[in-house]
């Protein structure tokens, strides 16, 4: 039954939804429903409530349900999802080769995926059979179908990283993103996942080259920018990262990760001015004044054996909150740690940092003077730099410190 637009007359979605939320950048597809006119609608609950009256008008209508699917999709929630499948799957019934009604239902069933694993504390939902499927049958019956090829190729890729991934699921994902770029030579977002995959598999010399091609396509993209100086930094091309992250600085000037990044570059080119200028500038950017702020960035650092950059957040603490003992503390640890197990002692960097590791013991203990452990580090300090009666008198007011509190 076919109705007329003036007896009823709305509008037809017509839009592209990136699925950003489940880290699919996948584009919904609306059928040309014989009962609408082609305006954007907004508003999902006014769509659901026109679709579903051109369904009961017309039962057998596979386009209203596809859309009324796509409405109820585009509202989010486990719900919807399951409406949304339902839809698809009754348009796949009425339409059995409709090719954009299986891409949508592979959407909709990896949102159903993802809204599962919000309801499990200790185990995610890495089961894709159904979605990949869909993309699959969807790729059978329109073989030129983008969409469908760059939805299947993030399936596969994400699988991979889950404990249901099996071999070669990387492969297939680089072989979809191939399919997307030769049927679309321009989708820089293609390069950029096939990028992501091969540096994966720790191919970077495709990676990085799939990554030139984004920076080509994407002239003011400094995210990428940042991921091929990553790519650089992997290959230990220290300098091309360098000259990448100072692009990615360019393109966003404010970007603290990205002076983060090009002060590691700095760091394992033993260029520390540098390095502590990058992290100095990603404090100033990033922290606002907070000093527990910097404090967690610099433990976070120390954890991660970055040292330069530990101190200078710790520094940056204690800056902003002179009286900081913990952040005296860890400092001093940094101070004592960063130069590995294996050191000459008696060298001038050593000693110079052993020397500034007692100082900021020394503030912690003016600050809390029954802070036990930094006496006992520092006398650890003292040993390196040959006071032994200072650090006999640290080892011993540590052991007095400790008695008194059992």
């Amino acid at each position: 039954m076919k109705i007329s637009t003036k007896t009823f007359t709305f509008s037809l979605v017509i839009m592209t939804a990136l699925f950003v939320s489940y880290g699919q950048n996948s584009r919904a597809a609306l059928g040309q429903s014989t009962v609408v006119e082609t305006q954007e609608l907004k508003n999902n609950n006014a769509a659901i409530d026109q679709y579903t009256e051109a369904i009961r008008l017309n039962p057998d209508d596979a386009e209203a349900y596809n859309n009324r699917g796509f409405a109820y999709y585009e509202k989010r929630g486990e719900g919807n999802a399951n409406s949304a499948i339902a839809d698809y799957t009754e348009a796949i019934r009425l339409k059995p080769d409709y090719a954009e009604a299986y891409y949508n239902r592979g959407l909709a069933y990896d949102m159903k995926r993802y809204y599962d694993s919000l309801k499990r504390i200790y185990e995610y939902d890495t089961d894709y059979s159904s979605v990949i499927a869909d993309f699959t049958e969807a790729i059978r019956l329109k073989p030129d179908y983008a969409e469908a090829y760059y939805a299947r190729g993030d399936a596969y890729a994400r699988k991979a990283n889950t404990d249901s991934a099996i071999a070669g699921d990387t492969d297939r994902a680089i072989a979809d993103y191939t399919e997307v770029i030769r049927l679309k030579p321009d989708d820089a977002d293609a390069y950029k996942r096939r990028g992501d995959a091969y540096a994966k598999k720790k191919d970077t010399v495709r990676a990085i080259a799939d990554y030139t091609v984004v920076i080509r396509l994407k002239p003011d993209d400094a995210v990428i920018c940042r991921i091929r100086g990553d790519a650089y930094a992997e290959k230990g091309d220290t300098d091309r990262a360098i000259a990448d992250y100072t692009e990615a600085i360019r393109r966003s000037p404010d970007w603290a990760y990205a002076y983060k990044r090009r002060g590691d570059a700095y760091d394992k080119k033993k260029d520390t001015d540098r390095a502590i200028a990058d992290y100095t500038e990603a404090i100033r950017l990033e922290s606002k004044g907070d000093a527990e702020e910097c404090f967690k960035e610099g433990y976070s650092a120390a954890y991660d054996k970055n040292y330069i950059r530990a101190i200078v957040n710790y520094t940056e603490a204690i800056r902003l909150k002179p009286d900081y003992a913990k952040a005296y503390f860890e400092r001093g640890n940094v101070y004592l740690i960063k130069w590995g197990p294996i050191v000459v002692k008696g060298s001038a960097a050593v000693r110079a940092d052993t020397i500034r590791a007692i100082a900021d013991y020394t503030e912690v203990i003016r600050l809390e003077p029954d802070h036990a452990k930094a006496y006992y580090h520092r006398g650890l300090a003292y040993d390196d730099i040959g006071e032994r009666e200072k650090a006999k008198a640290d080892r011993q007011k540590y052991e007095d410190l400790t008695k008194r509190r059992k």
